[in-house]
């Protein structure tokens, strides 16, 4: 499947059919785009702008004025918490058992201001 988040989202869906997975086509794709980032020679040479928001009002628009307009990515956080949610959903799977066993400060960043995952009572 090599690394192209559209295909691998169409196999989930297909393997796990739910009609609440559509709703995250937008955040795949955006997600997608980010696998230039892997290889930063190109964005070394024509530089980018990345943006991660913890909500959707806290992007900042695109800024004009360059010569040519460097690669935008732009991911809203929530977004992300919304998709992993639904993959547990879809596939009956216990985000409890795959969270409980993140040390900190992975535990607290995961759950600080998280309306999809909340900490488990201690």
């Amino acid at each position: 499947m090599s690394h192209n988040l559209k295909r691998l989202w169409a196999a989930f869906k297909g393997a796990y059919p739910s009609p609440l997975l559509a709703k995250h086509d937008v955040t795949i794709t955006t997600l997608n785009k980010f696998e230039q980032l892997r290889y930063p020679d190109a964005e070394l040479a024509k530089g980018s702008i990345v943006q991660f928001a913890r909500a959707r009002a806290a992007l900042s628009p695109s800024q004009g004025g360059w010569p040519s307009q460097p690669p935008a990515y732009s991911l809203v956080l929530p977004d992300v918490d919304s998709l992993v949610q639904s993959v547990f959903d879809a596939a009956a799977r216990n985000p409890g058992f795959y969270f409980n066993n993140l040390q900190e400060p992975a535990r607290g960043i995961l759950f600080l201001s998280n309306a999809h995952f909340t900490a488990p009572a201690a």
